[in-house]
């Protein structure tokens, strides 16, 4: 799948944006939940410390008044202080009754309750105290109504000199014991209960747990906490996972048997965590959603630059060079458009140049000197090539009856229909002079061969396409035209030949000035070889006999040889 560069953009920014907000959010959720799970053992801790504490001083100031009013019945004459202490006992928090009888032995007891003695000095184990002065008999002990939920705080004693006891009772709400824990200052969804060293709940924010006692519901942590509660003080626990689901923590009330234990579930105490985590998940989707938005904006115009300098890129390399880029912005972009616009235009210089120079120049020299500087240098290396000289027979007197336009009309064609023939061949054209053609085949020593075999291919199509134009010319009212082709294979100087302001690639040698009297000798439609082309091609090509010539300029008789050719194809 191919991305695009917008697409690319997007991914390789929000993808690590989007991986560290990840990692944040679990490490920033691990911090959260543990830390809010040590906050409510911590307040845990001090709210049941307290509360236990205040639950304590309740029940002992209320002891107090019971032991007051006790005495105060010992003092003669002095119901008034005794119905004074009794009244305030009513007006303090979780006082329902307060009863004073007579009673027919020391531990008869005139109501029936369900006896659930409590352990410390506050105590159910009957205590019984004769004092020496007075001579007083009293027990004391906490009893648990079970049928209407109260605290029975009881005091038994018998006065000096008298046979009858009495027994005062003070029957305590235990919703007021629980109410020193309301007071706190709780955390959200926890929940706290009264309970006796059994696990019996005596008292609880929730009514669900009347009733019940600790561990019946079968959770591990309650049985844990049930178990800690008997040989510990105090101590905070929390269930399994994570969050927890349940805390609890427990704290004895001073001078007695009974627990007060806070509650609460992992995700109620860690709901502020949760709150947050929706909103963050949010907060994170709406930041993404704008930095997207933001990125689109401002990255938009650099990935339309971008597609615009494609698009202008492909177009050059196919050759157009219209397209300029638009130079706004003052930033990389805009530097980036200024240079291709150089660019665009230094490549259409120079393509221009190598398209003028490959009308003058053989197109593969043209392209070796554009490719390599260094092939620009004056000189040049001998080689051992064939040398393909053609020239038009009869053309001066052509000429001389036809117009200047109708002359190179005349010409063009037939330049026209010779030039890729020899290209195809895979020919090098030197030079054009008049109406004739210099061409060479270069190659390596083992290549010679070869490239007289193409040389004379060559001239062997060059003479069938001539008859082919001649045809074309002879129906456009223009003269026929018959040609003669020289070839020979020689050494000669290959490279650059001038000035440094004025050069020209071909060959130099003697071997150019052979060939040009070898084609002199062929007549128009003839194909005259060399010796030296000969014994490069015997066996292959079908030659006529051998003609000994009198060259021009060069002394004795020269072997030549012409090529043998069916005039309607290339078979030679």
């Amino acid at each position: 799948m191919r991305l695009s560069l917008q697409l690319k953009f997007l991914l390789f920014l929000v993808l690590p944006v989007c991986l560290i907000s990840l990692i944040t959010a679990v490490y920033g959720f691990i911090y959260a939940r543990e830390s809010l799970i040590e906050q409510w053992m911590g307040k845990a801790n001090a709210i049941l410390h307290n509360a236990s504490r205040e639950i304590g001083c309740q029940l002992e100031e209320k002891l107090l008044l019971v032991d007051a009013i006790r005495k105060a019945e010992a003092i003669p004459h002095d119901k008034l202080m005794q119905a004074f202490l009794v009244q305030r006992l009513l007006t303090m928090e979780g006082v329902k009754r307060v009863d004073i009888d007579s009673v027919e032995s020391e531990w008869t007891d005139p109501r029936r309750h369900d006896v659930r003695p409590s352990v410390g000095s506050l105590a159910g184990e009957r205590s019984r105290d004769l004092s020496e002065e007075s001579g007083e008999a009293v027990s004391l002990e906490l009893r648990v109504n079970i049928d209407y939920d109260f605290l029975d705080i009881i005091s038994l004693y018998r006065l000096k000199g008298h046979e009858a006891y009495k027994q005062i009772t003070v029957s305590v709400d235990f919703a007021s014991l629980i109410a020193a824990i309301q007071k706190m200052d709780l955390w959200e969804g926890t929940e706290a209960l009264l309970a006796t060293s059994e696990g019996r709940c005596l008292a609880s924010t929730n009514p669900r747990w009347l009733n019940r006692r600790l561990g019946e519901s079968g959770h591990p942590l309650e049985k844990k906490v049930l178990a800690e509660m008997e040989v510990h003080d105090s101590g905070t626990f929390f269930g399994e996972g994570r969050p927890p689901d349940l805390i609890m923590g427990f704290n004895r009330i001073p001078s007695t048997n009974w627990y007060l234990v806070l509650y609460s579930t992992g995700c109620e105490v860690c709901r502020p965590m949760l709150r947050f985590r929706l909103f963050f998940i949010l907060g994170n989707i709406g930041s993404i959603v704008v930095m997207l938005t933001v990125m689109l904006v401002f990255t938009r115009p650099v990935v339309r630059s971008i597609k615009q300098i494609s698009r202008a890129t492909e177009e050059v390399e196919e050759g157009d060079y219209s397209a300029r880029l638009p130079e706004d912005g003052t930033d990389e972009i805009g530097q980036l458009k200024r240079s291709f616009n150089k660019m665009r235009e230094g490549l259409r210089q120079r393509d221009l140049i190598q398209q003028t120079f490959g009308r003058y120049v053989d197109k593969s020299i043209a392209e070796e000197l554009m490719r390599s500087p260094d092939a620009l240098a004056l000189g040049g290396r001998e080689k051992i090539v064939t040398i393909l000289m053609a020239d038009l027979r009869g053309f001066t007197p052509i000429a001389d009856k036809l117009a200047a336009g109708e002359v190179i009309t005349l010409l063009n064609r037939y330049l026209a229909a010779m030039i890729p023939i020899i290209e195809r061949n895979r020919g090098i054209i030197v030079d054009f002079y008049g109406d004739g053609i210099l061409a060479f085949f270069d190659g390596t020593e083992q290549d010679v061969p070869r490239r007289a075999a193409e040389a004379v291919a060559c001239a062997v199509e060059m003479q069938q396409e001539l008859r082919r134009l001649s045809t074309e010319n002879s129906s456009l009212g223009l003269p026929e035209l018959a040609m003669g082709i020289g070839i020979h294979t020689g050494k000669v100087v290959v490279g650059n030949v001038g000035s440094e302001t004025r050069a020209k690639y071909g060959i130099v040698g003697s071997s150019v000035n052979f060939t040009q009297r070898v084609q002199s000798i062929a007549a128009g439609g003839k194909i005259v070889v060399s010796a030296e082309t000969y014994d490069e091609l015997a066996d292959r090509i079908s030659f006529g006999q051998r003609v000994a010539v009198c060259l021009k300029g060069l002394e004795g008789a020269r072997d030549l040889f012409e090529v043998e050719y069916e005039s309607d194809d290339c078979t030679i």
